[in-house]
């Protein structure tokens, strides 16, 4: 809430990015070489504060600060280490990334943290079939002083096996499966909780760069425990309701002309014990 209340503060703005590459040659090497040549990184780190400590290194690298000396704090951080990055047969990466937010407002602090330990395996099994695994560790944290009916903790853990065949350069099929599990663990007491299991198709036809349409289903099942009207509900549900739920969604986008683009978009969705909602959108982009 903006106030006439001006208080005097440090910002400090970090930005950090680091590759990592093997040299190529070491590619034809044996041994020690050959292996760590098969390995990448990319790390990225951003840090935005704005504390009221006057001590040089707090100023300096704002990551340790008391409470009562933060007015604003953004943190995000990217980094994932690649295996066969660049191979079209096989490939693996591990991952984090994690955005930490939090703000002084005039009845106290909220924060938000998103956190996601991310593992993919992809493995091209022929000129058609494209194998792909993930599994998400991830973390949603809200905290607030003031609305604490905002406040959980969601653990969640997804597997998320798929399978793509694509017979041409200008068909893609894939159809995935996605089980979630979602629990909140803020309080001793937090009950709240969701099972979600979800089958999706989708396909894309593209002609040359003129013409693309992208069309997916999916069937979402959901065995959930708690108040599905509230905050930490509506996180766990995605949206949803508990029960089965369709979703469907179609795109095209035509280019007109030079710089002229046209986006048709429509989204359904069907909801156990609920009518079925239609939107539609369209979208003409200029380029100049």
């Amino acid at each position: 809430m903006p106030t006439d209340t001006f208080e005097e503060a440090f910002n400090t703005i970090i930005t950090y990015k680091l590759n990592v590459n093997f040299p190529r040659e070491w590619n034809q090497q044996i041994g020690l070489k050959k292996t760590l040549s098969k390995f990448s990184n990319t790390t990225a780190w951003g840090l935005n504060a704005k504390v009221t400590e006057e001590a040089l290194g707090a100023r300096l690298l704002p990551t340790n600060v008391a409470d009562d000396q933060v007015l604003g704090f953004r943190e995000n951080l990217r980094s994932t280490l690649f295996f066969n990055r660049t191979n079209t047969v096989f490939g693996a990466d591990v991952g984090i990334s994690r955005l930490e937010n939090k703000q002084l407002l005039t009845n106290g602090f909220e924060e938000r943290i998103n956190q996601d330990f991310r593992y993919h395996i992809r493995w091209n099994l022929n000129k058609t079939f494209n194998f792909d695994l993930n599994y998400i560790d991830g973390l949603r944290v809200s905290a607030s002083d003031v609305l604490t009916q905002r406040n959980f903790r969601i653990i969640t853990e997804n597997l998320n096996p798929s399978l793509t065949f694509q017979p041409s350069r200008n068909l893609r099929i894939t159809g995935s499966l996605a089980m979630k599990s979602k629990r909140n663990s803020f309080a001793d007491t937090s009950f709240e909780n969701a099972q979600l299991t979800e089958i999706g198709l989708g396909a894309r036809l593209s002609k040359a760069i003129k013409t693309s349409v992208t069309a997916n289903f999916k069937l979402v099942d959901i065995e959930f425990e708690g108040v599905e009207t509230s905050p930490v509900g509506y996180e766990l549900l995605e949206a949803l309701r508990p029960g089965r739920n369709l979703t469907w969604n179609l795109n095209w986008q035509q280019k007109l002309g030079s710089g002229l683009q046209l986006l048709l978009r429509y989204d359904g969705r069907k909801s156990e014990g609920n009518q079925t909602i239609h939107l539609g959108r369209v979208q003409v982009t200029a380029l100049f």
